[in-house]
């Protein structure tokens, strides 16, 4: 599940037999099937919800469901978004404690200009109706922080 290897830890037979590491479920988001992306999705965010020890497992299987929302199937888009606010909703509630206070208060967040910012004002992509739910925002933005600094590693390695 993991396309991701230190360049640090390599094992001692990849000096003498280089292999090639094939990143199975990677080949599920680009597979040409259309019921194939949208089950494996599904099956994505029941591994989220459903799994007991599912917060081993977030860091791994998250860039795959949010691979989703780039889909170029528009119900898949769609589904994908819906699966990632019942994540959202789940966190609300496992979280709740934690998550009181931002509540509470009415956070603002300086992005939104003081509160001056509404919906109306900003024009979304497809499958965004509205502004996603706090649980939502909150899994999307501590689980792409981890992928930014290794995207442009990537980038600028080529």
């Amino acid at each position: 599940m993991v396309g991701f290897r230190d360049p640090n830890i390599v094992p001692i037979r990849e000096f003498y037999d280089p292999t090639t590491k094939v990143n199975y479920m990677a080949m599920f988001v680009v597979d040409r099937s259309i019921a194939v992306r949208e089950c494996f999705y599904k099956t994505m965010a029941r591994i989220l919800m459903d799994l007991p020890d599912r917060y081993d497992h977030e860091g791994r299987v998250f860039p795959f469901l949010i691979s989703g929302l780039f889909d170029n199937h528009d119900e898949i888009r769609s589904t994908v978004y819906e699966l990632i606010e019942e994540l959202g909703h789940l966190h609300e509630e496992t979280n709740e404690e934690k998550l009181r206070e931002i509540k509470q208060f009415g956070y603002i967040a300086e992005w939104m200009y003081g509160g001056q910012l509404r919906d109306e004002d900003v024009k979304l992509p497809f499958p965004i109706k509205m502004r996603p739910r706090m649980g939502s925002r909150i899994l999307v933005r501590s689980y792409v922080r981890r992928y930014l600094k290794a995207l442009y590693k990537e980038i600028g390695d080529w």
